[in-house]
């Protein structure tokens, strides 16, 4: 539960956070818009003031405005762009004095019939809005023509150079978020992960519990009725006893040797004691041993062992150990009578061992977990097939520590095929 409490406030928070960051961003364009518009009425005044003083500009506006066109002849074919490209330098000149450096378009308009005399190139009159930018123009224009004209600018990428106004915050603020979205999701990732542990954990201890007790609890039942048979001087019954006694023992030994098995291949000074082996004669080995087993199954197990090269550099014990381990999965996990095949080949440069059975399977969403260190495929009954959830581990761990590698193929209700690849000797 608190792992999901603490899931739920880091995504609130997360959220929280990018809610808060949208209404600064939207406060800030709101603050940069403003202090634009500012700029903007400075450069617009100091463009309308300029025109107003008698210039070159005045005279011709007033020529153009005024006469008659007839008497313009050539003049008035050249006077609007003249008049287009003076106020196009004005404006330019300045906006860059107030630091705005955005596309702008302009038009000189007649009120109140909202008349466009003259325009820019860029200037598109279905995009054109007559409620934005615009100043007033004075002078004697106005006093000799009776009129009223407004200049007005129009800017086309103005979201965008806001933006661009804030990039210093902008930026960092998008990198931070970025970082702030792994690091949640890292976090997310590693409670979910250590949840997993903690159930994996909890159904170690709790099978490694009930695997324990109950050889602990027939040794002491044993060793009271040995005790009563010595007293009453049964021999028979005291060998049959001290038998089962040594069988318990065993059994128990065996447990505690499969924890240890994988923790002392996690010491770091851990040192394999390689010498040269005959996988063959290992294999022949280790399959006797359970052949009574497979028997007392009714199954049988077969061996076709056709590698030309079985010769390889590793530690005899440890490779038993790892041939044990799956050939006890493949018994362990059969459905009926159990059908153990191990077969071996030459593979590029390896030596392959594949041990198959016609046991339950494994489903596919679950064969990429069942080498992780006390993993077992989730089972209605967790100690219905006895195991601590190592032996796949130990497996993997020692096969790798050869340089070897090991595949597995399963379909459920068809059964399952490991391969145990391993450098041969000399490769």
């Amino acid at each position: 539960m608190r792992y999901l409490t603490t899931i739920i406030v880091a995504i609130s928070c997360l959220i929280g956070l990018m809610f808060i960051q949208y209404r600064l961003l939207r406060t800030g364009l709101v603050l940069e818009k403003a202090r634009f518009d500012q700029k903007l009425e400075l450069s617009l005044h100091q463009v309308v003031r300029t025109f107003a003083q008698p210039s070159i500009f005045q005279e011709r506006l007033l020529l153009w405005y005024t006469r008659p066109p007839d008497s313009l002849h050539l003049l008035e074919q050249t006077l609007p762009q003249q008049l287009e490209k003076k106020i196009a330098i004005a404006l330019q000149t300045e906006l860059q004095a107030q630091d705005i450096s955005t596309q702008f378009s302009f038009a000189l308009i007649e009120e109140p019939a909202q008349h466009i005399l003259l325009a820019s190139p860029s200037f598109q009159e279905e995009a054109f809005s007559f409620q934005t930018y615009r100043r007033a123009i004075s002078g004697p224009i106005i006093r000799a023509c009776g009129c009223e004209l407004l200049l007005q600018v129009h800017f086309d990428h103005l979201f965008s150079f806001l933006l661009a106004q804030m990039a210093y915050l902008i930026v960092p603020s998008i990198i931070f978020f970025i970082a702030l979205v792994i690091c949640v999701g890292i976090l997310v990732n590693s409670l979910l992960r250590q949840r997993k542990r903690d159930q994996v954990k909890n159904d170690f201890i709790n099978n490694l519990t009930h695997e324990l007790k109950t050889p602990v609890f027939s040794v002491q039942l044993m060793i009271r009725l040995l005790r009563d048979a010595i007293q009453k001087r049964n021999e028979a019954k005291s060998k049959e006893l001290l038998h089962l006694l040594q069988q318990e023992n065993t059994k128990l030994s065996g447990h505690i040797e499969k924890v240890l098995e994988l923790a002392s291949l996690e010491q770091k000074n851990y040192q394999l004691e390689r010498t040269p082996l005959d996988m063959h004669q290992l294999i022949e080995e280790v399959s006797k041993s359970f052949e009574v087993r497979i028997s007392a199954k009714a199954g049988q197990l077969k061996r076709q062992l056709a590698a030309a090269l079985p010769m390889v550099s590793g530690d005899k014990t440890h490779l038993a150990n790892v041939c044990r381990n799956v050939l006890d999965n493949a018994l362990k996990y059969s459905a009926g009578a159990p059908t153990i095949t191990v077969s071996t080949a030459n593979i590029d440069h390896y030596f392959s061992c594949r041990i198959s059975d016609n046991g339950i399977g494994i489903p596919k969403a679950f064969q990429g977990m069942i080498f992780q260190k006390f993993y077992r495929v989730p089972n209605d009954n967790i100690h219905n097939n006895k195991g601590f959830g190592l032996g796949l581990s130990y497996v993997k761990q020692v096969v790798e520590a050869h340089g070897g590698q090991v595949v597995v193929q399963s379909q459920v209700g068809k059964g399952s095929q490991f391969e145990i690849r391993l450098p041969y000797l000399n490769s």
